[in-house]
């Protein structure tokens, strides 16, 4: 093998072809200098690392793998000692590893986030353990939650032993008259998720859960945090209270308040039972129980409620609309006015948002949808309409740049049906000439508002649910897709106002979802512009 003609000082790697500044260089780029000057190939060096596809060790030359993958390649580097490599370069190796640590660290933070919007693979399981006089035992939740939804006891599934599960000691699913939870600290997404498949079983009003939580600045903390909090953000029976932290003082209370909850059950002949939950692991609770007594509750709310450190805690979110009403909605047009008002916009949303739809297409219908609500009243529909037209020449005039991400398949549905992603109840579908005047205001503000652009994801995007809107300084506005927005029926919209989240959001929008998983601005307003052009003509 060919030994490098060069030499590697401090931050700095010189050779024949000039001196290039580690700081100035990335991890990928580095090592693809040391490979050029050995003669040696991505396919030699894939090979001798014993990697099954040369594609991995091509990530890490170009910067695009997990930050993981590319500390376990030097590492191997080394072990093997495949490439001779000098102490000087080894420096060099591990200082450009070092000066792009921030950028890898935010590299695992997106890779988190992916899950957001792209299928990843099944998370592991979250176990109970406790302790018995026959000793120790270990369970799956999501086993104890089947057996709850089935009526069927814990103890006749295998390898549960004897149960302790609430619900068996209340009676019965049945019998529970009301729980209410006490969170503290960062819970895994797993685990929340199975905590909100509980909570979605039960009726309307029985639940009631606080959770107290700090925030540091490490960005695979705060992905972990956002896709937790996903699950659960839009719930009604949840409140988040946050507190800022430097780093190095994040779990900084007290160790009781650390990663665990407390519950109260209570059934409806008036027993209670406290019980108290303690992760272990990131896959791994610890539970027992007090029958009889609701002490460790009372004892956490009393914490909650007159500890000082707690007393600094904040809302995470803000104005949660629970709609049922068309009075509800009007309050809702206008605090989204006042967010989206001459501020920036990140939108993720399928299709063409209700607030983009030209005021005279809006106005007749807006008739339509008053007048076939329950609860009707025409006084509403001035105020509707007056808010529409403000929202519409905002998001068309403002100044301010906003960006929007769009299914490819909603708004040819769109195009084919006349009908939104979320189309509104009551709103009859729109017709061709309605659409094409829809569109065509929508792609001439594409092609030539400077300050509006259009982005169509990826076949491999999933929108999920959720739809979202980033507004600068403001919060991250969450709201449930598909709703319909019908007048009497619940619809959940709220603002998460971490700040930290909120600008890792910003970034993971424009850094990893734009460059890499949507077509290209120009690529996306030809597709919107041969939308339009197939319905120029009659139908």
């Amino acid at each position: 093998m060919k030994q490098p003609s060069q030499v590697v000082s401090g931050f700095t790697i010189t050779s024949a072809k000039g001196t290039v500044t580690i700081a100035q260089i990335s991890f990928g780029q580095c090592l693809q200098q040391i490979l050029r000057d050995r003669n040696c190939s991505i396919v030699q060096l894939q090979k001798k690392l014993g990697y099954k596809s040369a594609t991995t060790v091509s990530r890490v030359l170009h910067d695009t793998s997990s930050p993981s993958l590319a500390e376990r390649l030097l590492q191997q580097l080394l072990l093997t000692d495949f490439l001779s490599l000098s102490e000087m370069e080894v420096l060099a190796l591990q200082q450009a590893l070092l000066a792009g640590k921030g950028g890898l660290e935010q590299a695992d933070a997106y890779e988190q986030l992916n899950k957001l919007f792209f299928a990843s693979p099944t998370e592991e399981d979250v176990f109970f353990r406790d302790f018995t006089p026959a000793g120790e035992r270990r369970y799956s939740f999501s086993q104890w939650l089947s057996g709850i939804q089935n009526n069927t006891p814990l103890r006749n599934l295998k390898g549960a032993g004897e149960s302790f599960s609430p619900f068996e000691w209340a009676g019965g699913f049945q019998n529970i008259a009301r729980i209410e939870g006490i969170f503290f600290g960062s819970f895994t997404p797993a685990m929340v998720r199975h905590f909100v498949s509980l909570a979605s079983t039960l009726p309307e009003g029985m639940v009631h859960i606080r959770h107290f939580f700090e925030v540091g600045t490490d960005a695979l903390r705060l992905a972990n945090l956002l896709l937790s909090l996903r699950s659960v953000f839009l719930c009604p029976w949840y409140e988040a209270y946050f507190n800022t932290v430097e780093e190095n003082t994040v779990d900084s209370s007290p160790a009781f308040l650390h990663n665990m909850a407390v519950f109260r059950f209570e059934t409806k002949q008036n027993q209670v039972a406290s019980y108290e939950m303690h992760l272990t692991d990131e896959t791994e609770l610890f539970m027992w129980r007090h029958i009889g007594s609701d002490l460790p509750f009372t004892s956490m709310t009393a914490i909650a409620e007159s500890f000082d450190e707690l007393k600094r805690y904040r809302p995470a979110r803000k104005e949660l609309m629970e709609n049922h009403s068309l009075e509800d909605l009007i309050v809702l047009y206008r605090r989204l006015y006042f967010m989206e008002r001459e501020r920036m916009m990140r939108i993720i949303m399928p299709s063409i948002p209700l607030s983009f739809i030209p005021l005279d297409i809006m106005l007749r219908h807006a008739h339509q949808f008053i007048g076939q609500a329950a609860s009707a009243r025409q006084d509403l529909l001035k105020p509707f309409v007056d808010l529409h037209t403000a929202r519409y020449e905002n998001n068309y005039k403002k100044k301010k740049p906003s960006y929007i991400i769009m299914s490819k398949e909603a708004l040819k549905r769109f195009a084919d049906e006349g009908v939104l992603y979320d189309h509104p109840h009551g709103f009859p579908p729109f017709t061709r000439e309605e659409r094409r005047s829809i569109l065509n205001a929508f792609v001439k503000n594409c092609r030539d508002n400077p300050y509006f652009h259009a982005f169509m994801a990826h076949e491999s995007f999933l929108f999920g649910d959720t739809n979202y809107c980033c507004f600068a300084s403001l919060g991250l506005h969450l709201c449930q897709s598909n709703v319909h927005y019908q007048a009497e029926a619940p619809i959940l919209e709220v603002a998460m106002v971490i700040e930290g989240i909120l600008r890792l959001f910003e970034n993971y929008y424009d850094e990893e979802l734009l460059k890499r998983y949507t077509d290209s601005e120009a690529s996306s307003l030809a597709f919107l512009e041969d939308l339009l052009e197939g319905l120029q003509g009659p139908g």
